[in-house]
């Protein structure tokens, strides 16, 4: 009978704590998100490679050597922006409906798109300033710090394995700021391959839960 009574009250508590994690986190994330946008990312650097050098440069150094240039450059980035939050947002609502939920604007959907979307803001203003003054040789840097630092900073209201991937994403902008002339391969790699691994691995642990 005790034993009975000791299940109950551990079922209860369990239930209690799901609750709770559920109405302060997000968990409509789908894992096919960063496998989509690393794929869109990794299509954008290699189009962007033909169309600005015309080559298959392992190394490439980007020829922005005009204002036209520089702006079609910075309109591709918004739009590829664009294109990957469109497609969360859409794999989101499907995660949501297979899952038998619906997504709302709640307090910890707001808190998720806040903590995620300010670093995001900042680091693109700040990019588009180096970008329009001429410095281009931190500007893959400082998008993958500020998105390393959107990444850590979103991970405590959804799950919280996105943190390991800012990790990554901070490592590997703190490492392209030492380095010259590998922009886009780090941009690439950090964009495409690292959000494309961790899908896969996201994918792989969600399909063992």
């Amino acid at each position: 009978m005790q034993n009975r009574e000791t299940d109950e009250i551990c079922s209860t508590l369990t239930e209690i704590r799901t609750l709770m994690n559920r109405s302060s986190r997000f968990l409509n994330l789908s894992p096919y998100a960063p496998i989509v946008s690393g794929l869109l990312a990794l299509a954008a650097a290699w189009g962007v490679n033909r169309l600005y050098n015309g080559g298959w440069d392992i190394a490439p150094m980007l020829q922005l050597n005009t204002h036209a240039r520089i702006q079609a450059l910075i309109g591709m980035a918004a739009a590829l922006v664009l294109l990957c939050v469109a497609v969360t947002v859409g794999l989101s609502f499907a995660e949501a409906r297979r899952n038998g939920s619906k997504i709302a604007i709640d307090a910890a959907a707001r808190r998720l798109l806040w903590n995620f979307f300010l670093p995001l803001l900042v680091g693109g203003v700040f990019s588009i300033a180096l970008f329009v003054g001429g410095h281009y040789g931190l500007t893959s840097s400082v998008m993958l710090l500020f998105y390393g630092m959107a990444l850590v900073s979103a991970s405590a209201h959804t799950f919280s394995s996105v943190r390991f991937l800012g990790y990554a994403e901070l490592a590997l902008g703190l490492a392209d700021s030492f380095c010259q002339g590998y922009a886009l391969v780090f941009w690439a790699v950090g964009f495409g391959a690292f959000n494309l691994l961790f899908g896969i691995l996201f994918l792989a642990t969600r399909n063992r839960s």
